[in-house]
């Protein structure tokens, strides 16, 4: 089971490690900013139909489907004007050059020159097919008790692919990471392994091997297509990063907790050692005590250090009985 947050908009506190350039700040409260994440937002969906699986309810759903089939009709609309403008542009050259020499011949266009005219049909067509599909699983999954987690933002079907990729990159960091290792000393690293550059295929197939795809496919193809591609490659790029920093931060999140619990909780063992904390707990406790008007705002800003203080309460009160 993956975990998976909910859709993260340009406003949200996506990062909250220390940012003290407040660059992080800027792009939250920038309206710019959150008007270029909104349309790359729209560019995310057709590759995402194309490439993955297995959609929750809650994220991939019908406007979901309507925007992205909205966005590829104006790319496939934009192809086809284009590409009329250029043939009527064309048919007059053909036409003045064959008034100058009546020897003239015009080249003809190759099959593969025609398909790429009509690229932006074919993938049109594809998602309309593909994207109905997901609609359909999702509704089936629904009726049948098999639904899966309702943001799951699906599975990569080139995993596999990503998965040779990575293991390659990590042939070839191994000597660095290696070295890095040889660094650390040696009671801290005593029966460790040798820790991987990348050991998570999941992430790693969301946020490089995806977009390199679109990317090379990009540079690949011409036109249209290959600006829609470019688009899509970076607007992927950035949306799969803000999806695993969510993802990481709420594994730092509890990983924190279950630290400061682990703390508070040898406080309140040790709580009558003379050290500065206990100190503190004490004093609170105190305070608590002969001010009870301020138990609330004390709740809201130090809650561990309230349930430490009612627990000793409460031990207290079962040693009086």
């Amino acid at each position: 089971m993956k975990i998976t947050p909910r859709p993260i908009t340009a406003t949200d506190e996506i990062d909250q490690s220390r940012d003290i350039s407040g660059v992080n700040k800027w792009g939250r409260s920038s309206r710019t900013v959150g008007f270029v994440m909104f349309i790359l937002g729209w560019f995310t969906i057709p590759v995402e139909v194309l490439l993955r699986r297995d959609f929750g309810q809650r994220w991939f759903t019908v406007v979901n489907f309507y925007t992205g089939l909205l966005l590829l009709f104006i790319f496939a609309t934009l192809q086809y004007a284009i590409v009329a403008i250029g043939r009527w542009i064309q048919g007059l050259l053909t036409g003045l050059a064959s008034a100058v020499n009546p020897f003239y011949s015009p080249t003809g266009q190759t099959f593969t020159d025609r398909i790429m005219d009509k690229s932006m049909m074919f993938f049109l067509l594809a998602y309309i097919l593909m994207g109905t599909y997901h609609l359909f699983k999702i509704r089936w999954r629904a009726r049948t008790n098999t639904a899966l987690h309702s943001f799951d933002d699906g599975t990569s079907r080139i995993e596999g692919l990503a998965g040779h990729l990575m293991r390659l990159i990590n042939a070839l960091a191994a000597p660095v990471v290696w070295l890095y290792i040889s660094l650390i000393p040696k009671r801290q690293r005593q029966g460790m392994p040798m820790p991987k550059l990348i050991n998570d295929r999941a992430a790693f197939t969301n946020t490089v091997a995806e977009p390199l795809l679109l990317f090379v496919l990009a540079v690949w193809l011409h036109g249209m297509v290959s600006l829609w591609l470019y688009i899509s490659a970076f607007a992927l790029a950035i949306h799969a990063n803000w999806r695993e920093t969510a993802k990481l931060n709420k594994i730092l999140d509890f990983r924190d907790s279950v630290m400061e619990a682990k703390v508070m909780m040898e406080l309140k063992n040790n709580v009558e050692q003379p050290t500065p904390q206990n100190i503190l707990i004490q004093q609170a406790a105190i305070t608590m005590k002969d001010n009870p008007q301020l138990a609330p705002q004390m709740a809201e800003q130090y809650p561990d250090l309230m349930s430490i203080i009612e627990e000793m309460n409460q031990d207290r009160s079962h040693l009086a009985n």
